[in-house]
């Protein structure tokens, strides 16, 4: 979308381009994104789901926790 922005900034339409800049960014403050929690397989279906889960979303096996990073 940055590159498309750009583009479009350096033809006659500079103002508008500027209006839609500052809404796509008021925009993507609002939904405050966030990166991904780090996932695991499951070792008994191999279903894959957050680190931290104790029990699998798919077979619903109990999953040992992971090791703390040292």
């Amino acid at each position: 979308m940055n590159e498309r922005l750009t583009a479009l900034e350096a033809s006659n339409t500079a103002k508008s381009v500027l209006d839609v800049r500052a809404a796509w960014e008021t925009f993507l403050g609002a939904l405050r994104v966030e990166p991904f929690p780090p996932t695991r397989a499951c070792p008994h279906c191999g279903l894959v789901g957050m680190l931290a889960a104790t029990r699998c979303g798919g077979c619903w096996q109990v999953l040992v926790p992971p090791m703390p990073a040292r």
